[in-house]
């Protein structure tokens, strides 16, 4: 499943997959040393694919580590948190 994810968020030639392809391998470790990884990727997925199209989140992911640690570390820890991100960005 998170091989899935992975095809999903980096796949084709879009600005928002080329950021992501840039950014997976860090946000990948940041997932694993979480409590849920697994979840947390599908929850990466689900904010990227509804905010990706907005110039905001993926500058933000890219121009800050800090915050694309942050997300990670919050998404890993908990799901009510990455619900919420969902649907109030």
């Amino acid at each position: 499943g998170a091989l899935r994810h992975i095809g999903a968020l980096t796949r084709g030639l879009s600005r928002k997959a080329t950021i992501q392809r840039h950014l997976m391998p860090i946000m990948v470790r940041w997932f694993a040393d979480g409590s849920d990884p697994d979840y947390a990727l599908l929850a990466f997925r689900r904010i990227s694919e509804r905010l990706g199209d907005t110039s905001w989140f993926l500058r933000m992911l890219r121009d800050s580590s800090g915050a694309a640690e942050s997300l990670t570390r919050l998404l890993s820890s908990s799901r009510y948190i990455g619900e919420l991100l969902e649907w109030i960005p």
